[in-house]
């Protein structure tokens, strides 16, 4: 469903959050994106639920994301259910395409350990600044922020009374567990590299 047919949803939205009405209506055009359909396919498979599917900017800083998610936690309170679909490791340039490899990479599992681990805590200020904070691990796991950036409005919207569940989190074997051909890892840190060298220039 795209956001004008569940007009209760939208105005919701809309008259709570004037400012995030571009995110939404730039997410409707064109349907439903993959991170949401795949989830919900499981979820509801009947697709008998409004939807509301908000666009992520990520010209703006992690800090920016992780606000949103607390302003909305309030739409929780009017049985609004706000999921977040991504990955904590995505680094599809260190895929292993085509082939199997037996482990994932350390880097990988101790991020995505260390990740949990905050989130049980309920420290998320490193969970934020995650590019200075967690070093390399969080540039290799982490290259392009689309797919962790959903992570910080699911914990703004948690309520410090909540428990945190987390299931499947480490040792995985999908492309955001970073299984990764041990050949590609170096193109993938020369990636990071010629990125933060572009930044560098943009910034200049």
């Amino acid at each position: 469903m795209n956001s004008d047919q569940h007009p209760r949803v939208s105005l919701a939205i809309f008259s709570s959050f004037p400012t995030l009405l571009m995110q939404i209506l730039k997410a409707s055009r064109n349907g439903l994106d993959h991170g949401t359909w795949s989830v919900l396919l499981h979820l509801y498979p009947r697709a008998d639920i409004p939807v509301v599917q908000l666009s992520i900017d990520e010209t703006q800083p992690a800090t920016f994301h992780y606000e949103i998610g607390e302003r909305l936690a309030q739409l929780r309170e009017e049985g609004i259910l706000i999921l977040g679909s991504g990955n904590i490791v995505h680094n599809l340039h260190a895929y292993a395409w085509g082939r199997h490899a037996p482990e994932p990479y350390d880097w990988a599992i101790s991020f995505e350990t260390r990740v949990r681990d905050m989130l049980l805590a309920g420290e998320y200020k490193p969970l934020i600044n995650y590019e200075h904070q967690l070093g390399t691990e969080a540039e290799l796991a982490v290259p392009t922020p689309d797919h962790y950036l959903p992570l910080l409005y699911v914990a703004g919207t948690r309520t410090s009374s909540e428990p945190v569940i987390t299931e499947n989190l480490v040792r995985t074997r999908s492309p955001s567990a970073g299984v990764a051909d041990r050949g590609n890892i170096e193109g993938a840190k020369r990636g990071v590299s010629n990125r933060k060298a572009g930044s560098a220039k943009r910034s200049s």
